[in-house]
């Protein structure tokens, strides 16, 4: 399915045959790359400080669903630079398309890696947002025996299949860090994800962040390599074991800052997560005998069955959404996209997204908007303009917009769907459109 250079691990040559190098966080930044083996392949790099060709360090490979290199690299950086990581990536990757670009940009960064760099041949770490999270799972299975582990944001394996899960079951071959934000559309099959890793006993942690369908903040990128560090040193010659007490405070004061805000299922997870791989440590022991522990360890179950609830109820909406979309979509003559909002009680769910309504409620409103929003007015409105269905691309973008303002690429879609009906400028049906100076 995927075609991958051959891995070749020699003797690493001296980095100043790279270029325009600058300081970031303390190490030297390289905001352009050309790969040395395809000059149509590019890539941002970050070495920490004190790298040298004294020992093999630990990569991490990037890979942004819209080729934003540098988007990711600032958010890992910093605990890039403090850990003693690596850093590629790329800006070649994409998502919601083939696979063969991600594959070029992939093989032209181990490429280079191996080629210039004193990198760790048993220490890759692939790190993807969305589109480019699901094809993590894939690229990790034909390179199983170097990558280490994946830091998944904002997605689960391709079509949310547990056989990308196979490969890996009941073996200590991979750690899975994923997340999500709290107000991601794709944040349920995420914890879905969380469920199908544990039930393969696959080592992993899951963590839902404050945010959207985004990449993880800086503070959730630091979690994500103390994490896998401390995976690593489970093998003798690798990671560092003193990170393990620090890690385990600093996690432990979030966790408490989370259930006191009310999230507790989400606190609970985070705390199980924990104590999959570190339940032995002291600090883990005090803390379920303080207060804080002993309360959400006496509810946390509770909260995960009621998250879970609320999960099917989003896909049951889901299925309604998609069965109603269908019918107006068929319909003749089909009516305006108001009745649609009606029958699917978007105003409502509008309400649940105020600051007034308890988290999780206005969390999992949010989740259906975003998801309804993303579906017509990019997918769907997307897929009918190559089929030239002018009509029906702008009844999804009509839906859509019933949500909130179109955004950028949405705008794009108007525009071509209504010069395909000669229907005048894009600016006029939705404002948001306007071209700005």
């Amino acid at each position: 399915m995927f075609a991958f250079a051959v891995l070749i691990v020699g003797l690493a040559q001296a980095v100043p045959a790279l270029r325009s190098d600058s300081t970031l966080f303390g190490g030297r930044f390289y905001p352009r790359v050309v790969t040395g083996t395809d000059s149509t392949q590019a890539y941002a790099l970050f070495l920490p400080p004190n790298y040298g060709n004294d020992h093999r360090w630990p990569i991490l490979f990037l890979m942004d669903p819209r080729g934003r290199a540098l988007v990711p690299l600032t958010r890992f950086a910093p605990a890039a630079a403090r850990l003693g990581y690596v850093v590629m990536s790329s800006y070649n990757t994409i998502s919601d398309g083939p696979t063969e670009p991600n594959v070029a940009a992939l093989n032209g960064m181990m490429a280079d890696a191996q080629r210039v760099l004193a990198i760790d041949p048993h220490r890759f770490y692939l790190g993807g947002f969305s589109g480019t999270a699901r094809m993590a799972w894939p690229f990790a299975a034909q390179l199983k025996g170097a990558v280490r582990g994946i830091v998944s944001v904002g997605a689960g394996t391709p079509q949310g299949g547990g056989k990308w899960l196979e490969p890996f079951a009941k073996s200590n071959d991979i750690a899975i860090f994923s997340a999500a934000g709290g107000f991601d559309f794709n944040r349920d099959e995420v914890a879905r994800l969380d469920e199908q890793l544990e039930a393969h006993r696959i080592r992993h942690r899951t963590v839902i962040f404050k945010g959207g369908h985004e990449w993880v903040p800086e503070s959730v990128a630091m979690d994500a390599l103390e994490w896998l560090t401390i995976e690593a040193a489970a093998d003798p010659g690798h990671g560092d074991g003193n990170l393990t007490s620090t890690y385990l405070a600093a996690r432990l004061a979030e966790i408490d800052t989370i259930a006191q805000e009310g999230d507790t299922s989400e606190a609970f997870r985070r705390l199980s997560s924990l104590g999959r791989e570190l339940g032995s440590h002291p600090l883990l022991a005090d803390y379920r005998k303080r207060s804080q522990g002993a309360a959400l360890l006496a509810r946390g179950e509770d909260a995960v069955r009621e998250d879970r609830q609320r999960i099917r109820g989003d896909s049951a909406w889901r299925d309604l959404a998609r069965n109603e979309l269908h019918r107006a979509l068929t319909a003749e003559p089909r009516g305006p996209a108001d009745e649609l909002a009606d029958v699917l009680r978007l105003t409502e769910l509008k309400a649940l997204t105020r600051e007034t309504v308890p988290m999780t409620v206005r969390a999992s409103a949010t989740r259906r908007l975003e998801w309804l929003y993303v579906t017509t007015a990019y997918y769907d409105a997307r897929d009918y303009l190559e089929s030239k269905s002018y009509g029906l691309a702008l009844f999804v973008l009509d839906v859509g917009h019933r949500i909130h303002e179109l955004s950028s690429p949405s705008c794009e879609l108007a525009v071509t769907a209504l010069a395909g009906l000669g229907q005048g400028s894009a600016a006029a049906r939705y404002p948001e459109c306007a071209v700005r100076p």
